[in-house]
């Protein structure tokens, strides 16, 4: 646990691609530090440092690599994500006083929990409940709306997978408008930002990253499942072939010897697998597709 006294206060953000995260860094710096856009097609693909001063205590802001970045392949886009939340964690020694989940207001989408999905497996299971802070952007869109009510009241009246995470989060939610000029208003949301940070008062550290390791093992296996399918589906095919070509032109003499070779060949695809699967069970179906050629190869050595 840290001190809700201390003078440093160290921040990330995080969230999906388009919502706003850039732009929460720099209305907390109250100055333009970090490249924003609202497309959903990623600018940041690794990490971006920032300090500010107020009201007598340092403001650090790393701003992490957008998730869901549509230039890139699943895999790709995975590999650059994990690499930058390692470089994120390694420049702030001494752990981040919160993780701040950007959610743009009015669009919880189903990539949007996708995100948050992918964000638990990264940084751990408990890194929601635990450590993150609900930024809900473009407050100037729930200021617009005349229903008269509050943001707390707002946020209690919302259902479904975004009241669950609000939930999950413990209603640590704060509303930023990243568009307005009026100094008073920066000053405001940013205080209410640093109080929920300080009420917090839990760090996510080096530990806590390096626990959640099966997690990232996990979004690994599960960008590259496409590829061992499809690599699995290829070679099942070319050792199905052997089969039926020895059925119609093996040499009985050489039969057996050219069977073992075969069914070697279909044990290494098996152990290949076993290995990318990682004990995940992400690969079970090609698994049992290998299986079922083993049992097929078995079969031909009693006819």
């Amino acid at each position: 646990m840290a001190s809700s006294h201390q003078k440093d206060i160290n921040l990330l953000l995080i969230g999906k691609t388009g919502n706003g995260k850039s732009a929460l860094g720099n209305s907390i710096l109250r100055t333009v530090l970090f490249v924003s856009t609202s497309s959903t097609t990623s600018v940041t693909t690794s990490i971006a440092e920032a300090h500010t001063d107020f009201n007598g205590r340092r403001i650090n802001v790393v701003d992490g690599p957008g998730v869901g970045d549509t230039r890139v392949d699943n895999e790709l886009a995975t590999v650059l994500v994990l690499e930058a939340m390692n470089e994120a964690i390694r420049s702030s020694p001494n752990g981040y006083n919160a993780l701040l989940l950007v959610v743009r207001f009015g669009r919880f989408s189903n990539e949007d929990k996708d995100t948050v999905d992918f964000l638990k497996k990264l940084f751990g299971v408990e890194s929601v409940k635990q450590n993150c802070i609900l930024v809900i952007t473009h407050g100037d869109e729930f200021e617009s709306e005349e229903s008269g009510e509050g943001f707390e009241e707002w946020c209690a009246a919302q259902q479904g997978v975004f009241q669950e995470l609000l939930q999950e989060c413990h209603h640590r939610a704060v509303l930023f408008n990243n568009k307005t000029k009026d100094k008073s208003t920066q000053d405001r949301q940013l205080k209410a930002l640093i109080e929920m940070v300080d009420q917090l008062d839990n760090v996510y550290t080096d530990e806590h990253f390096s626990k959640a390791i099966p997690g990232r093992i996990h979004l690994m296996i599960e960008a590259r499942r496409p590829i061992i399918s499809y690599e699995t589906s290829f070679e099942i095919q070319k050792i199905t072939e052997k089969l039926e070509r020895l059925h119609f032109n093996g040499n009985p003499a050489n039969r057996t010897k050219n069977l073992d070779e075969i069914f070697m060949e279909a044990l290494e695809l098996q152990d290949l697998l076993d290995a990318q699967d990682a004990q995940t069970g992400l690969l079970e179906n090609e698994k049992t597709e290998v299986k079922i050629l083993l049992n097929e190869i078995t079969s031909k050595y009693t006819l």
